[in-house]
């Protein structure tokens, strides 16, 4: 049985570890571990912030389920 770990910014089931760089095909976030240890961090794997590209994710699925 796989389990898979979600994705810190998406929440998808997608990572097979964590932390160790692995691309989302859902939001394309890159799991970086500094990033996860600070949220508010911005750079190294993504050139935003954990928590601006939550607030993006939430925001994009927002308007495309108002679009249904």
């Amino acid at each position: 049985m796989n389990s898979f770990i979600p994705c810190p910014c998406c929440g998808s089931q997608v990572f097979s570890e964590c932390g160790a760089y692995e691309i989302c095909p859902v939001c394309h976030w890159e799991d970086d571990p500094i990033q996860l240890s600070d949220p508010d961090y911005a750079g190294g794997a993504n050139a935003i912030s954990l928590n601006a590209a939550r607030n993006e994710w939430i925001k994009m699925v927002s308007e495309r389920e108002g679009k249904e």
